[in-house]
């Protein structure tokens, strides 16, 4: 009968459609669960870590107020070790052949500086009061293409700095630019040292002659925890999957 009929046809209908709302409420289910875990698995978080090894901290590329040749670069030992770094080589970093090797003897104390220099305290040239643990006339930085990389004696790559452009950080001072001499210093030592995160211009003084106002921190650096945001995104893909 038609009456039959009809009723059964609204019975599928109802079905199809109830059916229909559950699988629509399962995937919607699925899609909070994945949001839900992609939230706990994937926010951001601030990870605390110290660098595991000798690092290049601050470099004065510029030179100082007193002389372009007054640069310097600090090493930075954040190990409970003692280092020995006789032989290793900072390629980029001086005049001949474009390395500079380190000396016999060139000992780095744990949570210590070893700062490497152009000139002597007494210079007439030098700005810094600091004694610098190798002084040598080879240093030639560039203000324009900077990038200096630090090797141990295997030949083994510890750490980079600048991207071969301009320096990350620090200025050049004088009168055509009508700023202050700074170096150019380390404040994330986890971050690659290409990465301009990984720089600050020197805002402070320590280590300099009285009469100096360039802003640098030669064989001083503070090896406090550090805190780097790990920013991590949720991929749909992890998403998707929960939905199947």
């Amino acid at each position: 009968p038609p009456a039959a009929a009809a009723a059964r046809q609204a019975s599928r209908d109802f079905f199809i459609h109830s059916l229909t709302c559950m699988q629509q409420l399962k995937l919607f289910s699925g899609w909070l669960a994945g949001l839900f875990l992609c939230s706990l698995l994937f926010t951001p978080s601030a990870q605390a870590a110290t660098p595991t090894n000798v690092f290049i901290s601050e470099v004065a590329w510029a030179g100082s107020s007193l002389s372009a040749s007054d640069e310097w670069i600090e090493l930075a030992n954040p190990t409970s070790e003692t280092m020995d770094l006789s032989g290793w080589q900072l390629s980029g970093a001086a005049s001949s052949e474009n390395i500079l090797t380190l000396p016999e003897e060139s000992l780095i104390a744990p949570q210590s500086t070893l700062l490497i220099a152009n000139y002597d305290p007494t210079h007439e040239n030098s700005a810094i009061v600091v004694t610098p643990s190798y002084v040598t006339s080879s240093i030639s930085l560039s203000n324009s293409t900077l990038q200096i990389t630090l090797s141990n004696t295997q030949g083994e790559i510890m750490d980079v700095v600048g991207d071969g452009n301009l320096p990350l950080g620090g200025t050049s001072g004088g009168t055509s630019t009508g700023e202050v001499y700074a170096s150019m210093e380390r404040v994330y030592p986890l971050l690659d040292g290409t990465s301009p995160e990984a720089w600050i211009t020197t805002a402070t003084q320590t280590g300099m002659k009285e009469s100096i106002v360039d802003l640098a921190t030669p064989g001083s650096y503070s090896f406090e925890t550090t805190v780097v945001e790990v920013p991590v995104e949720c991929s749909t893909r992890v998403v998707q999957q929960w939905l199947l």
